[in-house]
Formats: C-alpha cells, sequence, structure tokens
C-alpha cells in the first residue's frame, strides 16, 4: 500500500525511445522508494519540493499560520485546557523566526515572518541573498536563537534525525518547533521526551515517520503543549488543482520527448 496522497502512474506511458515513465503526485522525493519497487528502468518523475510550485503557497501558509497559534495560543476549549497553556496572547512581532531550508517553500516563509514583524534567521545547505533573512553557519546557531523554528528541508539519509535530543536542547525553553516538511527529519521519542520536561515550549506537527492513522501509542499523540494534524498542510484545493496542472503538463513534455522535474 502507498501512502494516501502518494498516487503512482507507472508504465502507462512510454516515450519513444519505450522508456516507462513513473509519476508520483506527491512532494518530495522519499515516494521515490516505492517507485523503485516498480522497475529500475522507469523514468521518474516527482513534484519535487523547490520545482513545482503548486503547493508552496499553502504550505507556507499553514507553517506561519502554526505559528501564530503558538504566539495567540487560539486553541478550541478543550485543547486549550489539556494543554494548560494560560490565557496571555503573544504576538509574533519581535519574536526571532527560524527558518531550517531555505528551498522554495522555505524562502516564503521567511518573507511572511518578515511581513509579521519577526526577525528571520536561517540555516539551509545553499546560503542565498535575500532581504530580511540573516544565514547562520550552523544548524546549532541558529536554534539558541529562536522563537519558532519551522522546518522546510526534504527527508535524505543527511536530514533524518536532524532534530534530535541534543539539538532541541539547544532550543529556548520558550521556544516551538514546527514540523509540515517530513516526520523522519525529527526524532519523535525525543521530542515528546523534551515536549514532557519542559525543555521546549510547544510543537505543532504534521507528518510522522508513516502516514496516518498512527498508533494510538505514538509518542506525540500524548505529549503535552502540541497540535498534531494528519498530513494535512498542504490539502488546500487551490494546492490539488495546481498539482493536477504540473501533472498533466509533466505528461505532455514527456510524451514530446522533452521531460521535465525529473529526480
Amino acid at each position: 500500500k502507498t501512502p494516501f496522497h502518494t498516487v503512482l502512474i507507472h508504465g502507462l506511458v512510454r516515450d519513444a525511445q519505450g522508456r516507462k515513465m513513473s509519476k508520483s503526485l506527491g512532494n518530495g522525493v522519499d515516494p521515490l522508494e516505492v517507485i523503485d519497487k516498480y522497475g529500475a528502468d522507469a523514468l521518474r518523475f516527482s513534484l519535487v519540493m523547490g520545482v513545482s510550485p503548486g503547493n508552496d503557497m499553502r504550505f507556507s501558509d499553514d507553517k506561519v499560520e502554526s505559528a501564530r497559534n503558538f504566539a495567540n495560543k487560539i486553541w478550541n476549549a478543550s485543547r486549550f485546557v489539556l494543554m494548560n497553556m494560560g490565557d496571555e496572547a503573544e504576538e509574533l512581532e519581535g519574536k526571532t523566526f527560524g527558518v531550517v531550508g531555505t528551498g522554495a517553500i522555505g524562502l516564503r516563509v521567511a518573507r511572511i515572518a518578515n511581513a509579521f514583524g519577526c526577525k528571520v534567521l536561517a540555516w539551509s545547505r545553499t546560503k542565498k541573498d535575500v532581504e530580511g533573512v540573516t544565514y547562520c553557519d550552523t544548524l546549532e546557531e541558529l536554534l539558541p536563537q529562536c522563537d519558532i523554528v519551522s522546518l522546510h528541508v526534504p527527508q535524505t539519509p543527511a536530514t533524518v534525525g536532524l532534530m534530535g535530543e541534543r539539538q532541541l536542547k539547544l532550543m529556548k525553553k520558550t521556544a516551538f518547533l514546527i514540523n509540515t516538511a517530513r516526520g523522519p527529519v525529527v526524532d519523535s521519542a525525543a521530542l515528546a521526551k523534551a515536549l514532557e520536561e519542559g525543555t521546549i515550549a510547544g510543537a505543532g506537527i504534521d507528518v510522522f515517520e508513516k502516514e496516518p492513522p498512527l498508533d494510538t501509542a505514538h509518542p506525540l499523540l500524548h505529549a503535552p503543549h502540541t497540535v498534531v494534524t494528519p498530513h494535512v498542510a498542504f490539502a488546500s484545493r487551490q494546492a490539488f488543482e495546481k498539482r493536477a496542472v504540473i501533472v498533466a503538463e509533466n505528461l505532455k513534455q514527456f510524451i514530446a520527448g522533452t521531460p521535465q522535474n525529473v529526480v
């Protein structure tokens, strides 16, 4: 079974050289682990983050909205009682907002955070000249300075466990972590422990090691000061429409012999 958002088109379309096309309707390159099982001869395509703009706006809106929710502590009554976060609101203005990974989505989030009056710090594999964004040389330099840390990196061998116990301990006790990137980027057990012990103030999590539904024993389902959603940060009607257009264009370009978004 594939994740609910990973729809594969495999072997239905061939180009003039007879190469088969495998198409993922999901973002990121990790769905290709599934596609690989269908044959090494396939020419593989994906809506690669930073290449296809289909979900950039929805993702970035969701990340900043998560930050605003934390800052303002706007919860429904039951969540409010369970989290016991008090009734004093905070503003994003003046907060230091950390962006980890400055691809297309990360940069858009940085610009939105700037518009809310945040000081924006960033750490990424590649530094870019962006007005209002100050880059740190290391993740360890960024974490202690930030009130909010938002993750925007793909899942690769280098990023699995990027936020573990050591990194979480570098964050402020008043800081919040937002992950709508990929679940394995964060060590869930370490994050749950950090939330239990008050190492950080809270977390907003949309992605996990596996696609929902989760085992009810998953540590983040029971962690305090945590808002979890079932991998739906991308799921606006407009984002799905853009995704469909990109898929159609990828098919047209493949048949024409000029493939695009190849990974």
